[in-house]
């Protein structure tokens, strides 16, 4: 299956983790792909301690934040390294997680067609899951599960700071 999380609320890669991680407990191999995310986050740590022969966590990115039409060529190829590791994870795992695609594909780092190409021509046995606010209506019209965190009241609207262990 293809499943997409996505939206402005908080919670798409939790949601992901969450599939991820029950899946593993039932004894599947899991991926997660991280795009633009080079930070240290408490997941990263927490997956750290699963079986790294049945959970593996890879990360892309620069450790900074940034806006749509700021990415640097740096970005561009830390994404086709991420896309690349991917695909090189295809047949080796039951789930794989490609953790923000959604706003490389929004910011234009990485072409849809690329990653269009990547979603149809996977396994047929792989169930696939892409996160990120800004999910394109093509990929959406792929999936078989699309969910959008629709944010309703978040701390950062009283300028409220992301907390440690909460939010990373």
């Amino acid at each position: 299956m293809l499943y997409i999380f996505t939206g402005n609320g908080k919670g798409k890669t939790t949601a992901a983790l969450g599939l991820g991680l029950r899946a593993y407990g039932n004894g599947l191999k899991v991926a997660l792909v991280q795009f633009m995310k080079k930070l240290p986050t408490g997941e990263r740590l927490a997956l750290r301690e699963l079986n790294q022969q049945r959970f593996t966590v890879k990360n892309f990115g620069r450790p900074v934040f940034f806006k749509k039409g700021q990415h640097t060529l740096k970005d561009i190829q830390e994404a086709k390294k991420a896309l690349a590791a991917a695909k090189s994870l295809l047949h080796k795992v039951d789930v794989l997680i490609l953790d923000e695609i959604n706003i490389v594909l929004f910011f234009k780092i990485l072409p849809l067609g690329l990653v269009l190409d990547f979603v149809v021509k996977r396994p047929a046995s792989l169930d696939l899951i892409l996160t990120g606010r800004y999910a394109p209506p093509t990929l959406i019209a792929l999936a078989d599960l699309v969910t959008e965190m629709k944010e309703i009241k978040h701390p950062y609207q009283k300028r409220e700071l992301a907390k440690k262990g909460i939010e990373y």
